[in-house]
C-alpha cells in the first residue's frame, strides 16, 4: 500500500561509550561504574519517555529505542553496555580491527567469551581495517565513528590528559569540541557523575533532559514546519507543466510541457537507485539494502515535494507576468478603442484581481519557501546515503556533514532519520574502500557533473533568449511610438478625432493608429515581462554557478582518483565532498530565497 504522507522516523537515541580498560580502571571501581551507569541510563530512559509524550505526532508508532554505541573493550565499555541492556537498549559496535583480530586484545578466556556474547547480541557491527602497526590510530578511528553515531557520550574517565592517540582523553576532547554532552563517571569517587565542559553547579540529570529537548524537540515555528511537512500529500498533478512549456518554447521552440500527471515517485526513485547499484556499485548487498531501507523513501518524498512546489512556484511566476501583460493590453485597448471601454475595464479588473489572488495564495501556502526547504532536505538525505557506508553522518565529531545552516526542523528530522538508520554493518578492507570509491565517483560525482553542466546549459540558453526577446519587444515599442508620432503628423484629424481641415484621410488610418497606440504600450509591457522573468529566475547567475560547480566536481573527481589510497583518505575526501555539495545547495538557496512572489512594483 503506497505511503500517503512522508514517513515518520522511529524515535531512537544513541549513547556513546568511552572509558578506561584494566588495569587503568581497577576491579574495585567496577561496581561504582555499574551503579553510576545504571543511574544514567535510567535518566536517559525517563527523558526519552518524557520527550516522546510531547513529540508523538512527529515520530512513528514504533517502540522508542535507546542504542549504545560501544567498541566492547574490556572494563568500562562492557560494564556500561551490560547496564544498558538491562533497560532493553540495543548495542551497535564499531570495532577498531576485524572482529577476530580485535579479540586478540583480550587475554582471558572469559573476557573473550563475554566479547563474543555481546557481539552476537549487537544489531550492527562495523569492522574497521585497523593496522596493528598503528594500533592507537585504529582505536582513534573507532572512537570517531562512535562519536559520529552518538547523541551524548558517557566517559568513564579519571580526568587526566590523554596518554596517547585514541585514548579516552582524546575522545572526550573531540566530543566537547563537537558540542556533545559528555557525562563523566568519575572513577575514583563513588557515584560521582559530572557534566564536562560546564560549571560544577550544573546537575547532570537536568543536563540530560535539556539535551533531549535540544536534539529531539521541535517547538514554535520549527514544530509547525515539521508537522506541515509530515502532513504533505502526494500530488497527482504536475503543476510545473506551464513553466516546462514556457522553457521548452523559449529554449527549443518546442510546444510541449510534458505530462500533466505525476508518476509514482517512490517506484521511480527505487528503480533509479536499483539501476545505479547495478551499474556503478560493487558494495556488499547488505550495505545497499541498509542504505535503501534507511533513506530511499525519505529522499523520494522530499525530492518529489521539492520538485512539485518548485514547478508550482515557477508556473505561478510565469502566469503572473502573463496576466499583468494581458491586463495592460486590455487597459490600452479599452482606452483607445472608445467603443470597447467596458471590455477593457472588465478585462483589466479581472486580470489584476487574478494576479492579486495568485500572490495571496502563494504567500499563504508558501510554495517558494517549501520548495527551497524540501530541496535542502532531499539533498541532505542524498548526502547521508553516500556517507552511510563510512559510518559517518550528520551529527558527527568533525568529519560528518553539519546541519547548522539548515532550518531547525530539518536538522531535527535529519537527525531522527540518521539515528533510525543506525550504524552500517559491514567489514572494511581494501576491496571495500576501492568499491566505495568507485561507487562514489560513478554514482554521485559523475552524475552531478553531468547534471550541473545540463543546468548551466539550459539556464544560460534561457536567460539569453529572454534577454533577446525582451530587447526585441522594447525595440518594437520604440518603433510603435515612432509610428504613432508619424501617424499624428500624417493623419492629424483621425489621430486627434477633430476635423480642423478639409483633407480627406484614408479609411484604414483609424485602425492603423489604434494599433500603433496600443503597440506603443503593449510591446514595452511584453519586454518588461520577459526581462522580469529573466530577473526573477536569476538564470544567468545560476548558470554561472552551475558551470563553476561542475568544474569543482571535476577537480574533486581527479583528486580522488589520484590521492585516495586508504580508509582515512576516503573518509576525509568524502566528508569534504559532502560539505561542498551541501554548501552549493545552501548558496543556491541564498541566491533565490528572496525571489518570492509579489507584485512587480
Amino acid at each position: 500500500m503506497p505511503v500517503s504522507n512522508p514517513p515518520k522516523p522511529r524515535l531512537v537515541f544513541h549513547v556513546g561509550i568511552t572509558g578506561h580498560r584494566p588495569p587503568q580502571l581497577p576491579d574495585e571501581a567496577m561496581p561504582r561504574v555499574e551503579v553510576a551507569s545504571k543511574r544514567i541510563f535510567t535518566q536517559i530512559a525517563s527523558s526519552l519517555n518524557e520527550v516522546a509524550g510531547i513529540t508523538q505526532d512527529q515520530f512513528s508508532g514504533e517502540t522508542r529505542l535507546i542504542r549504545v554505541i560501544s567498541s566492547l573493550a574490556e572494563g568500562a565499555d562492557r560494564v556500561t553496555a551490560q547496564s544498558a541492556m538491562e533497560i532493553k537498549a540495543e548495542i551497535q559496535c564499531p570495532l577498531p580491527f576485524h572482529r577476530d583480530e580485535y579479540e586478540e586484545d583480550f587475554n582471558a578466556m572469559d573476557s573473550r567469551a563475554d566479547y563474543r556474547t555481546l557481539l552476537d547480541q549487537a544489531s550492527a557491527v562495523m569492522e574497521l581495517n585497523g593496522d596493528r602497526k598503528d594500533a592507537e590510530g585504529a582505536y582513534l578511528e573507532a572512537g570517531r565513528v562512535m562519536l559520529e553515531q552518538s547523541d551524548i557520550l558517557i566517559a568513564i574517565w579519571d580526568g587526566k590528559p590523554a596518554r596517547g592517540r585514541g585514548g579516552t582523553g582524546e575522545i572526550v576532547a573531540e566530543a566537547l569540541a563537537a558540542g556533545k554532552l559528555v557525562l563523566q563517571i568519575v572513577t575514583d569517587q563513588p557515584g560521582k557523575i559530572r557534566v564536562l565542559g560546564r560549571p560544577d553547579s550544573v546537575q547532570w540529570d537536568e543536563a540530560v533532559r535539556e539535551e533531549f529537548r535540544r536534539l529531539i524537540l521541535c517547538e514554535g515555528e520549527a514544530a509547525k514546519s515539521l508537522n506541515r511537512y509530515l502532513s504533505e500529500r502526494e500530488s497527482r498533478i504536475n503543476w510545473g507543466w506551464l513553466f516546462t512549456l514556457f522553457r521548452n518554447v523559449v529554449c527549443q521552440g518546442r510546444f510541449s510541457g510534458g505530462s500533466l500527471a505525476n508518476v509514482d515517485y517512490i517506484a521511480r526513485t527505487r528503480a533509479q537507485w536499483a539501476e545505479d547499484w547495478q551499474k556503478h556499485s560493487q558494495l556488499p548487498q547488505q550495505v545497499e539494502e541498509q542504505i535503501t531501507r534507511g533513506f530511499l523513501e525519505h529522499y523520494a518524498w522530499a525530492d518529489h515535494l521539492a520538485v512539485g512546489y518548485a514547478g508550482l512556484f515557477r508556473s505561478a511566476c510565469v502566469l503572473r507576468y502573463v496576466l499583468i501583460t494581458a491586463a495592460i493590453w486590455f487597459t490600452a485597448y479599452g482606452f483607445y478603442a472608445s467603443s470597447m471601454n467596458w471590455i477593457g475595464f472588465a478585462g483589466q479588473v479581472t486580470l489584476l484581481s487574478a494576479v492579486c489572488a495568485l500572490i495571496l495564495v502563494e504567500n499563504k501556502w508558501q510554495w517558494h519557501r517549501r520548495s527551497l526547504e524540501y530541496r535542502l532536505l532531499a539533498e541532505q538525505f542524498r548526502l547521508q546515503a553516500f556517507l552511510y557506508p563510512l559510518g559517518r553522518g550528520v551529527c558527527g565529531s568533525g568529519n560528518g556533514v553539519r546541519v547548522k545552516q539548515c532550518p531547525a526542523w530539518i536538522a531535527a528530522y535529519i537527525r531522527s532519520v540518521v539515528r533510525q538508520a543506525g550504524l552500517v554493518s559491514t567489514v572494511i578492507n581494501p576491496r571495500y574502500v576501492k568499491e566505495f570509491r568507485s561507487h562514489l565517483v560513478e554514482a554521485e560525482i559523475k552524475p552531478q557533473i553531468n547534471y550541473q553542466k545540463s543546468v548551466a546549459e539550459w539556464q544560460d540558453r534561457l536567460q539569453r533568449r529572454l534577454q533577446h526577446t525582451a530587447m526585441f519587444f522594447f525595440v518594437l515599442g520604440v518603433l510603435a511610438f515612432g509610428g504613432r508620432t508619424l501617424a499624428y503628423r500624417m493623419w492629424p484629424n483621425t489621430a486627434t478625432g477633430r476635423h480642423e481641415s478639409s483633407i480627406v484621410e484614408p479609411a484604414y488610418a483609424k485602425r492603423l493608429i489604434l494599433l500603433v497606440k496600443v503597440g506603443s504600450i503593449v510591446f514595452p509591457a511584453l519586454g518588461v515581462m520577459f526581462a522580469g522573468l529573466r530577473s526573477q529566475g536569476e538564470f544567468k547567475r545560476l548558470s554561472v554557478r552551475a558551470a563553476t560547480t561542475s568544474r569543482i566536481y571535476e577537480r574533486t573527481q581527479a583528486n580522488m582518483a589520484a590521492c585516495i589510497e586508504g580508509w582515512e583518505d576516503s573518509v576525509r575526501a568524502t566528508s569534504r565532498l559532502a560539505e561542498e555539495m551541501l554548501g552549493e545547495v545552501t548558496d543556491w538557496r541564498v541566491v533565490i530565497e528572496g525571489k518570492g512572489l509579489s507584485l512587480p512594483i
